[in-house]
């Protein structure tokens, strides 16, 4: 009796097909699962269901000093900006283009129609 063995590139390809139709089919329920949505009535983001207001509110700014409406600004938007932008950079080193060849929704049409 003989084994087939089967070829890594034939499982890693499989693997690629499913993550990119998980994350498409992720891309179209997002706004509906409220994971990111742009909300027209509110005019702000939403990421997973909290709104991304910076945590600034008109009359919590007019009555605070500018050292605190600076800090909320170093704290909500300019920090995280600093965490992820090297984080990004990481992944691209060390594993490449990840996001077009595994996760990107306009790329696995592509490759679909192309298929």
């Amino acid at each position: 009796m003989t084994v087939q063995q089967t070829n890594p590139k034939d499982t890693l390809q499989s693997k690629r097909l499913i993550t990119r139709a998980a994350f498409f089919g992720l891309f179209l329920l997002a706004p509906v699962l409220n994971i990111f949505r742009y909300d027209l009535t509110e005019t702000r983001f939403v990421l997973l269901g909290f709104p991304l207001s910076f945590n600034l509110n008109l009359d919590w700014v007019v009555q605070s000093s500018p050292m605190d409406v600076a800090s909320q600004v170093l704290l909500w938007f300019i920090l995280p900006i600093l965490v992820l932008v090297p984080l990004v950079l990481w992944v691209a080193w060390k594993w490449g283009r990840m996001y077009c060849g595994w996760l990107c929704p306009h790329f696995s049409v592509v490759e679909s129609i192309n298929t």
